[in-house]
């Protein structure tokens, strides 16, 4: 069952991070990267496991047009959007993964890792 408490514990993994102002907005962008870089299925998959209020219509709703980015490209975009460095971007935005790979099982990012470039799989599984 998918709380808005259990989404809590996403907001305090982000405030670990001194750099981030803005919790809520962090883990959503970098849900909503990893949702809409996953096919249907999987992203599916994925947010089926996660709190309210991270659905994938939320999530995918975050993202124009759900590009075939690179995981630099993610955390350029994270950089500017939240106007941190490149370094703290990376770390974000691997750390939130990581933790939202614990959340919603490791099966589903191997999962998802097979049907992605390199550098994603290696995001995915590591």
């Amino acid at each position: 069952m998918r709380t808005t408490a259990d989404y809590e514990k996403f907001l305090e993994h982000a405030r670990r991070f001194k750099f981030v102002d803005d919790p809520d907005s962090a883990i959503k962008a970098v849900c909503g990267i990893l949702a809409s870089r996953m096919d249907e299925a999987n992203a599916h998959e994925f947010t089926r496991c996660l709190p309210e209020p991270l659905t994938l219509d939320l999530l995918r709703g975050h993202q124009e047009n759900p590009p075939q980015i690179s995981v630099e490209d993610a955390v350029t975009t994270l950089l500017q959007q939240f106007h941190i460095s490149r370094e703290q971007a990376r770390e974000l935005f691997t750390s939130v993964t990581h933790f939202s790979r614990d959340v919603a099982g490791r099966q589903s990012f191997e999962k998802a890792a097979q049907q992605l470039p390199p550098d994603w799989a290696e995001l995915f599984t590591r």
